[in-house]
């Protein structure tokens, strides 16, 4: 792991700063990441999908690949962006999931909690759709690091 000390300066934006967190928190989620969507069997939800980038990533022909996400223009960006059978995507909310109970294996919810109003009721959703024995991955950023970055990078521009 990398850990990045920055001065920072009026020359040294906050963007500039959070580009190697970023990179750093990249590659730390896709190696347990990588471990997780090397499934063997079982179908796969990922809440929150996108473009589709991460579904994109499950190594094997599984039964039932879906990705949900809110967002119209992105769902649509994935079914033409992935446009074969292999992948369902539908648009909805992850507080309503619209599936029925027990229907994955496995759930994934990369960076989508903290967008959420009710992240409480999405997690509840997770445990209904997934089987017995199923397995859920999330990841979310550490907001509050990054707001002390923000505020930090303020107070130092400013003096």
């Amino acid at each position: 792991m990398h850990i990045y000390i920055v001065r920072v300066t009026p020359e040294n934006s906050f963007l500039s700063l959070v580009s190697p967190v970023v990179s750093a928190r990249r590659h730390i989620m896709d190696h347990f990441l990588d471990d997780f969507l090397n499934i063997k069997e079982g179908g796969v939800i990922d809440i929150g999908c996108g473009a589709g980038h991460v579904i994109e990533r499950v190594t094997n022909d599984n039964r039932l690949l879906v990705g949900l996400d809110i967002n119209r223009y992105l769902v649509k960006n994935a079914k033409e962006r992935l446009e074969t059978s292999r992948y369902d995507f539908a648009l909805g909310d992850a507080s309503r999931l619209p599936f029925k109970y027990s229907v994955f294996d496995y759930a994934l919810m990369t960076e989508v909690l903290e967008h959420l109003n009710s992240p409480t009721k999405a997690l509840r959703e997770c445990a209904r759709i997934l089987r017995p024995g199923g397995k859920l991955f999330v990841t979310t950023p550490n907001g509050l690091y990054l707001k002390i970055l923000h505020h930090r990078s303020r107070a130092q521009n400013a003096t």
